[in-house]
């Protein structure tokens, strides 16, 4: 379903060279090339929410299109489970595979983006027509759904498996310390797309591999490494170039802490998350998710009550400002921690490396076809770049190894 929302998208690239240049969207731009992306920009924009702002009224309306993804994505599943051992699994395919995930990735961002950009005016700027607190609910329970499905279609709810889905209470412990840290983390970016421009939010983004960094040696104490300290000083280099290029245009704001806020709980709940998964092997990773998921659905609940408690009176004041839009958004997110781990699957350490180094310059330099009210300038490029080019130093030396782990290796 994200991927029709690209194909429109890219269509209204070509109509939008048919604009009659004094349109008001150019009005204030005086280079050409400037005034062909913003045209292209304002009409992609428009395009998009001609064909979603129609249920706008009625939340509901197009609530169809949850179940329509996740069905896709199940079937896809079950059929790419069939057929990928049949294909040649070579370097093309595994490029092909980095290339859908980047756009996966990509059109995530872009799609949470153009919800702010589209919220009521009675709204503050950044904010959304729908409480993201909903969203992040009805995307927890959608994975929830998929990983019930998964968990029994695997056979690990037989009785032959009856060991790996034995669920004990430091299980549910364990696991709830990465299910309030996420929790936080994915009402972060919303908060952290609708106040920053796609330029910081891109850029600002990759700083999750700083707090990584920063846990494994304060906690874990452990050497990185000449190459990986090197390389956190470029991607420190990035960040600098992006903040003076947003000063120098008189562009300067705060509000790029909340993306390094979300980067924080990012890591630190991966972290927990991969610890908590760890210390239980023998229980089956569908059971587990499903456990995290309920524990995310839970913390979300206790939030949105403290939050907004009047959102749960009713279905339509739950979900009132969800539009078509939303309910894929939702089903995309739910589906896109599944997607992106088989997709990856099928390629090698240097093809995941460059793939994720590659998902923040592609977003700067995309956003502004698709989101209105969003530029690209140079110093956004270089800034982007040698972000990119920093996490593809540190990521390219590999896990970090602790001082246990080395000994051991050595013996």
């Amino acid at each position: 379903m994200q991927a029709v929302l690209f194909l429109v998208l890219f269509a209204g690239i070509g109509d939008a060279t048919k604009l009659q240049p004094n349109l008001r969207a150019g009005e204030s731009l005086n280079a050409d090339a400037s005034q062909t992306v913003q045209l292209t920009s304002s009409h992609l924009y428009s395009m998009v929410f001609k064909t979603f702002e129609a249920t706008q009224s009625d939340p509901l309306a197009s609530a169809a299109r949850l179940p329509m993804v996740l069905s896709m994505a199940l079937a896809a599943f079950f059929v790419g489970g069939k057929v990928a051992p049949y294909i040649p699994m070579g370097k093309p395919f595994g490029l092909a595979m980095c290339a859908v995930y980047i756009a996966f990735s990509v059109s995530i961002d872009v799609s949470i983006k153009m919800l702010a950009t589209d919220a009521p005016a009675e709204k503050k700027e950044g904010d959304y027509a729908f409480n993201p607190i909903c969203m992040v609910l009805v995307t927890e329970v959608s994975k929830l759904i998929i990983s019930a499905v998964l968990a029994v279609s695997s056979g690990s709810g037989s009785s032959e498996n009856s060991e790996a889905r034995k669920v004990s209470a430091a299980d549910v412990a364990y696991l709830a310390i990465p299910a309030a840290i996420f929790t936080v983390n994915n009402v972060l970016v919303f908060k952290a797309l609708g106040a920053n421009e796609t330029s910081v939010f891109g850029v600002f983004r990759d700083t999750m591999i700083l707090w990584t960094a920063a846990i494994w040696k304060l906690v874990f104490r452990t050497d990185l490494g000449n190459i990986r300290m090197a390389a956190i000083m470029v991607i420190f280099a990035g960040l600098v170039v992006n903040q003076f290029a947003h000063q120098t245009a008189g562009k300067i704001s705060w509000a790029f802490l909340i993306v390094i806020a979300m980067t924080l709980c990012n890591a630190s709940g991966s972290v927990a998350n991969e610890f908590a998964l760890k210390r239980s092997k023998g229980l089956d990773i569908n059971i587990q998710n499903a456990v995290l998921y309920t524990l995310c659905i839970a913390f979300s609940l206790a939030l949105l009550l403290i939050d907004d408690p009047s959102r749960l009176t009713g279905l339509r004041t739950f979900f009132g400002g969800f539009n078509s839009l939303s309910w894929t958004l939702a089903g995309v997110q739910a589906c896109a921690g599944l997607m992106v781990s088989r997709l990856l699957k099928y390629t090698d350490s240097v093809m995941k490396t460059s793939a994720t180094c590659l998902r923040g310059p592609v977003f700067v330099a995309m956003a502004p076809f698709f989101v209105a009210g969003q530029h690209l300038n140079a110093g956004s490029i270089v800034s982007a770049l040698l972000v990119a080019a920093g996490c593809f130093g540190y990521l390219s030396q590999g896990p970090i190894q602790t001082a246990q782990t080395e000994h051991k290796g050595a013996k």
